[in-house]
């Protein structure tokens, strides 16, 4: 479904119009710029729609093609750009969706296959930013770069707070489940830092490259949003080395804690090494051993062995190795 709104800023006016306005370019009315909302599960008629607006056929196929992050296509009509939004799904779990924009002279045409909360937030700001602030069509531009920099940042704030909980967690308790929540999590870290240098790419080409589908009023703004977003993703690149290290002290402190155990059971096994010789040697079956028909032999042995254990433990205390 094709979603229509039409932005006359002549007359400070914001309409939605149906198919019959807006198609054809919208010829009957050329003051109006467009916002053309194109999904959720876009079809073949919403493809013909668009052509039908004008949207040459090689755009089309690009949006209707393979999704591609940081995508910024010059087109003889417009700009084609591509990011990912951060969304959690029915589970709690962060996915990032793909969006695709087209920046043209007559209509900004945004093309989405799933829900888009993105958008929504777009969509709800519009009426009252459009009386307000703007001034041309760039204004939506910056009202979807803005909405970008907001929905990484939330997704940025629930994924600091997981690595808290993890760090404590860490310092608690050690099991599988909290490995693979550590992993899931520096997978979701890695994933959102990837989408907002992607859209940080695109808002800073759009700010530093002259055209005419953007004001040069709006690159001011569009580049201090891409500059957050820098910002944003050098924080990412933060909480996954803190991720990073809590993971690295806790595997130290088990690693310590195993060497210390590793030493005491070393220790105890020194210790009856030589007592199980003893022990060997005496309990072999020959007949003439001396020692087996002396009186004194029983206790010498447990005096020799006795011996033996509290040397080796004063020699491991000097060397602290206890």
């Amino acid at each position: 479904m094709v979603r229509a709104v039409a932005f006359d800023f002549a007359r400070r006016t914001l309409t939605e119009p149906d198919a019959t306005e807006w198609s054809g370019g919208g010829a009957a009315a050329p003051e109006v710029y467009y916002w053309l909302e194109v999904g959720p599960d876009p079809d073949e008629t919403d493809r013909r729609a668009l052509a039908a607006f004008g949207l040459s056929e090689p755009l089309l196929d690009e949006l209707w093609g393979a999704d591609r992050e940081g995508r910024f296509d010059l087109h003889e009509d417009g700009i084609h750009l591509g990011f990912s939004e951060s969304v959690r799904d029915a589970d709690g779990r962060l996915t990032f969706r793909h969006l695709d924009v087209f920046l043209g002279a007559r209509a900004l045409v945004t093309f989405h296959r799933s829900p888009s909360p993105l958008l929504d937030r777009v969509r709800r700001a519009c009426p009252d930013d459009f009386l307000k602030y703007s001034r041309s069509p760039g204004f939506l531009l910056y009202e979807l770069a803005e909405s970008l920099l907001e929905v990484h940042r939330a997704a940025l704030r629930e994924l600091a707070d997981a690595v808290a909980a993890v760090q404590d967690d860490f310092m608690r308790r050690g099991d599988e489940d909290l490995f693979a929540d550590a992993l899931r999590l520096h997978r979701d870290l890695l994933a959102l830092h990837k989408v907002a240098r992607g859209g940080r790419d695109v808002l800073h080409a759009l700010a530093t490259r002259r055209s005419p589908y953007i004001h040069e009023t709006t690159q001011p703004f569009v580049l201090a949003v891409a500059q957050r977003l820098e910002r944003l993703a050098d924080d990412v690149a933060l909480e996954r080395g803190v991720l990073s290290d809590a993971l690295n002290l806790y595997l130290g402190l088990v690693g310590h804690r195993t060497n210390g155990i590793m030493r005491v059971l070393t220790v105890v096994s020194s210790i009856f090494l030589p007592l199980t010789f003893l022990c060997g040697v005496y309990g072999m079956n020959f007949a003439h051993m001396p020692e087996l028909s002396r009186a004194w032999a029983y206790p010498a042995f447990w005096g020799v062995a006795a011996l033996l254990t509290g040397g080796m433990l004063l020699f491991f205390r000097r060397r602290r190795w206890l």
